[in-house]
């Protein structure tokens, strides 16, 4: 098993504080349509984060997980693992939804300075529904990771 490293946690809190300046920079962009150069990095920074989330999830799987703080109650544990389970699962299906969105939808992968063309078979219907997962997600995942925040007192950091 691997040990987790502080270098793990500095990759986690880079890329939200990226996501936070995005979403700073784009205060209300779940009402309307992000303007073409915005979008064009959302898809970027998105693309990046699923491939970055590859060797983040071996390395996730393969190591071991830090023990509870002393005298946390069974709450806490709970709370702490389903907030967990609930975050690498955003931080999967975020990106694969919209991954599968540029592939099934025909555009290609937007990437920088390039556009990764498509090879699969544009599909309509797969490209709707990554959409409304994608969509979903982000307007429930802002609620939840930013508007909700402040209500959530911070825990004790690990030894």
């Amino acid at each position: 098993m691997l040990e987790q490293g502080s270098g793990a946690k500095d990759a986690e809190a880079k890329m939200l504080e990226e996501g936070r300046l995005f979403v700073a920079a784009n205060n209300d962009f779940s009402t309307r349509r992000l303007p073409s150069q915005w979008m064009w990095r959302h898809k970027s920074l998105g693309l990046a984060a699923g491939i970055i989330l590859l060797p983040r999830l071996a390395i996730k799987l393969g190591s071991r997980i830090p023990q509870a703080l002393a005298g946390s109650s069974g709450f806490e544990k709970v709370a702490s693992k389903a907030s967990h389970v609930g975050l690498y699962g955003f931080l999967t299906v975020m990106p694969l939804t919209g991954i599968s969105m540029g592939l099934y939808g025909g555009k290609g992968l937007p990437f920088f300075f390039t556009n990764i063309p498509s090879w699969v078979d544009k599909n309509g219907t797969i490209a709707k529904y990554s959409f409304k997962i994608h969509k979903t997600m982000g307007v429930y995942g802002k609620v939840i990771l930013d508007d909700a925040r402040p209500l959530i007192p911070s825990p004790p950091t690990h030894p």
